[in-house]
């Protein structure tokens, strides 16, 4: 794949809703923490080292650890927004969500939107389970940003295109579809199809159905429900020492060793 996200929000350290009036200004020192904030109305405009970012209504910014920042609100539109500070834990080999600079993701769908007001009436009640589920609504924020985001890296409607052909190789991937199946899916060519996928998921067609096939069997044995050679079949692998080959490739293992 491409890229490739693996991290869990461990801990929120605060939340907050704010509606600014007039000469409302903030001067944030270096902070350790991820910050993430909504523009729920008005103007705000951000200085980061001398670079200035405006945001309106709708758009959402995170902000990587130990970035400096000086916040103000719009004299004639007031300011309306919500800022979380949280803490990101990643596994070995993940891509980091943002590293030098501020990620702005403009016009966030309703559903966003609900998420952060549904996270921020938690914070506000504090239950005994509030952490837990803020942690929980601050990662599907960053779900939800980052596929925006990679979606804006690429042609629009090639990536939707691309997501159907995901689901389709999801949905069937014990049967042998064939490249030309796909394409058709989309529209394009063939040749422009087999382009457009690299581009996008970072492997062709081919090797990620291999690679759906393979999680599908590393469930299976994690689960204890099936042996090698079932693990191999039910995933549809039809040949076992193929199957035990593109295992080792993929994880670094052999499947019976994986089991154990």
């Amino acid at each position: 794949m491409n890229k490739f996200y693996d991290f869990r929000v461990s801990r929120v350290r605060n939340a907050i809703e704010r509606e600014t009036t007039k000469g409302w200004s903030f001067n944030d020192t270096i902070n350790e923490r991820y910050i993430m904030a909504i523009n729920l109305g008005g103007i705000g405009e951000y200085d980061i080292n001398g670079h200035i970012l405006k945001v309106v209504e709708n758009d959402v910014v995170l902000f990587p650890p130990r970035t400096t920042r000086k916040c103000a609100t719009d004299e004639y539109a007031p300011w309306h927004f919500i800022s979380i500070c949280f803490d990101i834990e990643y596994r070995e080999g993940s891509e980091l969500l943002v590293e030098d600079k501020p990620l702005v993701i403009h016009n966030v769908s309703r559903q966003i939107i609900d998420i952060f007001k549904k996270m921020i009436n938690v914070w506000g009640i504090r239950s005994k389970f509030y952490q837990p589920l803020c942690c929980g609504y601050v990662q599907e924020i960053l779900c939800h940003l980052m596929e925006l985001n990679e979606a804006v890296l690429y042609n629009p409607n090639h990536h939707a295109k691309i997501e159907l052909v995901k689901k389709y190789i999801s949905d069937n991937f014990t049967k042998n579809i064939t490249v030309d199946e796909l394409a058709e899916i989309t529209g394009l060519s063939q040749s422009h199809f087999r382009k457009v996928f690299r581009e996008i998921v970072g492997m062709s067609a081919t090797q990620y159905a291999i690679y759906m096939r393979i999680n599908k069997a590393k469930d299976l044995l994690i689960s204890g429900s099936a042996n090698v050679s079932e693990a191999a079949f039910q995933s549809g692998f039809k040949d076992i020492f193929y199957f035990s080959s593109m295992f080792k490739k993929i994880t670094g293992e052999n499947p019976s060793k994986y089991l154990k």
